[in-house]
Order: structure tokens, then sequence, then C-alpha cells
């Protein structure tokens, strides 16, 4: 993102970090389903073969890394869930290898490697997007972003 020196201040730079924020925070539900999701396939393919207990386990990670990234929205954490979304990626591919090289190729569709990418993409998008803030956001004090916070409910609070 270019520089301005407008948002040099340390009101735009609050108003920046409760902004960048809020997009984690919305990353965060959205890894929580995409966790649940994997969580529920997981459970249900694990009866059809142990070998499955990895998209379980991919699952869970995915879940608690959405969980954190709620409870303590970073750039770290949505860095979490862009990683765990590219593991699920690839093992989505690789079962996906597995099936077809064990004779399975009838069952396989493109919706088991579309949704895993989307996923992947949206994360690392958004990490790649407020990556100019790291800083900000690690180290602005929390009263300061809870006053800014409180400011935009305010500006944007309809009477």
């Amino acid at each position: 993102m270019p520089h301005h020196p407008v948002f040099d201040s340390a009101q735009n730079q609050a108003l920046l970090v409760v902004c960048a924020r809020k997009t984690i925070r919305n990353a965060a539900i959205l890894g929580i389903v995409w966790g649940a999701i994997n969580l529920a396939i997981g459970f249900f393919a694990v009866q059809v073969m142990v070998l499955n207990a990895g998209i379980f386990i991919l699952g869970l990670l995915m879940f608690g890394a959405g969980i954190t990234a709620l409870k303590k929205p970073s750039l770290h954490s949505l860095l979490s869930e862009a990683v765990v979304s590219a593991l699920l990626l690839c093992w989505n591919v690789g079962i996906t290898i597995f099936n077809v090289r064990a004779g399975y190729g009838d069952h396989v569709n493109g919706h088991g490697l579309i949704w895993p990418l989307i996923a992947a993409i949206v994360f690392f998008r958004q990490y790649k997007r407020l990556g100019h803030l790291k800083e900000s956001i690690a180290t602005m004090d929390q009263a300061t972003v809870k006053e800014a916070a409180g400011l935009c409910k305010q500006l944007f609070k309809t009477n």
C-alpha cells in the first residue's frame, strides 16, 4: 500500500488498527466455520478409513486458529489461519491423488480442491493486505485501541 503522510498521526493509526482488527475478526469467523466443516467431514471420513484422521486434525487446527484470531486478533493469528488452510488444500490434493491411484477416480470432483483453494487465497490475501499494519497492530496500546473503537461506534451509530 502506498504511504501517505496523513495516516502518520496516532489517531489515524489507531483507527487503522481498529479496522484491521475487525477484518481479522471477520476472517476468524470464516476460519471457525471452515474448521467446523472440516471437523464434520473428518469425523465421518474416519469411519471409512483411519487415514482420514488427517482432515479431522487439520479441521481442529483451523477451528483453534479461528478461535485464537477471534480472541486476540493479530497478523500472526491471520497467518496461522492461512497456513492451516494451505495445509488443508495440500491434504485434499494428496487424498485426491491417493484416490485416483487406488482406482476411485470416478468419485473425485473439483469441490474437494476448489473450496480449500478459495479459503487459502482469502486468508493469504487478507494477510498481505494488512501486512503494512503489522507493527501498529502488535504495539498499539490496548487503551488507545479501545478508545478508537468506541469513537468508531459513536461515529457510525444511527440515531
